[in-house]
């Protein structure tokens, strides 16, 4: 500020040297916090700018973008994307389409649009900053993994996994080599590819990848960061995939935050009971008050409980007072938090902890809701789960063909997002745990109805599939 005083008061209002000032003032008031200071001081900066040099200038340009990030964060889009587009315009005239910062305004643009979850808007985007940066910077520079990661982001939400894993991989590569195998970015990738595996349900290779991740984060942030914490729970869930209870209990001890751990992983023994009736939910749940739901301080932690509360179904699948306990402080400090995709996730543990006690009615509800806050109108891997739960509890309540129809249409759905392919028993590539799932929800229909060829069909696909993960 004093030197943007001395600056006014000896050259004016409107010298290149205080547009300078102005724009420091802006990045610091930006790394403190003020986000409305930041964005006065970009934009007296900008006015100089435009005043001194023209609209069209590279360095309005370069405002603009600091500008839209600020926009950008506080959720003002619309505003984000305009300033966006107008740099991208004066980078095309200054510098030419093949210029690595015309590759940086195509990427900031996606970037927006990914926040928004608008993948198909988003694509063109990073598709086109990819080849410009590939072309401008070369194939192995940190510019372009970050576009490569970004790609990697996209496909993964749009469910194509395999195109996700592949250019996840590229930029680890590139990370490793520049930017050393400790480096947060590059551990941050490690566990993106490691999500992609956990996704297509190739566990082996997910556990192979979280646990280098890990011994990296380790160094690069120690042991009792949020990110060494959250990689521990990603272990702990590829083992309660497997089955591996004992190691998942100790890598989710490992994740736990004093509070979970002193909350949920304490809790005395207590007389088993296979049905949450309404006396149970009173001393169970109405325990927790605002203040205690505000020490689950972030996603990550309602994100374990959920795991946890899968865990104890496991476990102790006659008692489900524990997992339900869990299922339910995750579920209402998501709420508390706004927290719509862990409130989702909750919603769904919840439907199998009331499934698993025969509370079918209200495990179907809790499905819904699951799918109604996912919002990816039943078109991806977690209305796949969420699917296969509530024909569960449709089996359940005895609606054996309801339940039927349901796995039905879950298989086309996997069929859809490449997972499985319903037409091709002998497609390698195709085999995903989901599907045995489902399949192994068909088989209790056929069961039910001594139906004998089309339940040793269901246990040759179960069998088929089976094998193909263990290869895989």
């Amino acid at each position: 500020e004093k030197a943007a005083n001395i600056f006014k008061a000896t050259v004016g209002d409107t010298h290149p040297s205080l547009a300078l000032t102005f724009n420091n003032m802006g990045f610091v008031f930006q790394k403190l916090g003020d986000l409305d200071g930041a964005l006065s001081f970009y934009q007296q900066s900008r006015d100089i700018k435009v005043a001194v040099h023209g609209k069209d200038h590279h360095s309005v340009a370069n405002t603009n973008v600091n500008m839209a990030t600020i926009l950008r964060g506080s959720g003002q889009y619309v505003e984000a994307l305009e300033l966006l587009y107008d740099a991208l315009d004066i980078r095309k005239r200054v510098f030419g389409e093949l210029h690595s910062s015309v590759g940086d305004s195509y990427q900031a643009i996606g970037n927006v649009f990914l926040i928004q979850s608008k993948f198909t808007e988003a694509q063109p985007f990073c598709e086109k900053a990819i080849i410009i940066k590939e072309a401008t910077l070369g194939i192995d520079h940190p510019g372009v993994a970050v576009s490569y990661n970004n790609m990697g982001v996209l496909l993964c939400a749009r469910n194509s996994f395999k195109g996700a894993l592949r250019y996840y991989e590229k930029a680890v590569a590139i990370r490793k080599v520049r930017l050393g195998e400790t480096h947060p970015l590059t551990v941050e990738t490690m566990v993106s590819v490691g999500n992609v595996c956990l996704k297509q349900g190739t566990y082996c290779n997910a556990l192979q990848w979280y646990t280098d991740a890990l011994s990296n984060a380790v160094i690069a942030h120690g042991e009792t960061h949020n990110i060494t914490r959250s990689i521990h729970a990603n272990i702990g869930e590829v083992h309660l995939r497997l089955g591996q209870l004992h190691d998942c209990y100790k890598e989710f001890a490992s994740a736990s935050s004093e509070y979970i751990l002193a909350t949920f992983f304490s809790t005395p023994e207590e007389k088993c009971s296979h049905s949450v009736d309404n006396e149970l939910i009173c001393q169970q749940c109405t325990e927790f008050t605002v203040k205690q739901l505000k020490q689950l301080t972030s996603g990550e932690d309602r994100e374990l409980l959920c795991l946890l509360s899968e865990y104890l179904l496991l476990v102790t699948p006659q008692d489900v007072k524990r997992a339900y306990r869990c299922a339910y402080a995750a579920l209402e400090s998501s709420k508390l938090d706004q927290d719509v995709e862990n409130e989702a996730q909750a919603h769904l543990v919840m439907s199998k902890v009331l499934c698993a006690s025969e509370e079918y009615n209200l495990a179907i509800h809790h499905s819904i809701y699951a799918l109604e806050l996912n919002g990816e109108e039943n078109g991806d891997l977690f209305s796949v789960i969420a699917l296969t739960a509530q024909g569960n509890a449709l089996i359940g309540k005895g609606d054996v063909g309801g339940a039927e129809n349901m796995f039905k249409e879950v298989l086309e759905l996997l069929d859809d997002i490449a997972l499985i392919d319903a037409n091709d028993d002998n497609s390698e590539d195709d085999a995903h745990p989901a599907a045995i799932l489902v399949y192994k929800g068909l088989k209790r229909i056929y069961e039910m109805r001594r139906d004998e060829v089309l339940l040793a069909d269901c246990d040759c696909r179960i069998a088929l599939l089976e094998d193909r993960l263990l290869v895989a």
